[in-house]
């Protein structure tokens, strides 16, 4: 793998991490912009 495309996949998967934080913390997807399904255990 080049180096440019390794730097690309660490910082997606960064983000991605990130994403799913931010839209748990929020309670919706950021993609689709819909509520995020409760867990019954919280």
């Amino acid at each position: 793998m080049s180096v440019a495309m390794e730097i690309i996949w660490k910082v997606s998967k960064l983000f991605s991490k990130q994403v799913k934080e931010l839209s748990e913390e929020v309670g919706y997807d950021l993609v689709t912009e819909k509520p995020l399904l409760r867990r019954k255990n919280k």
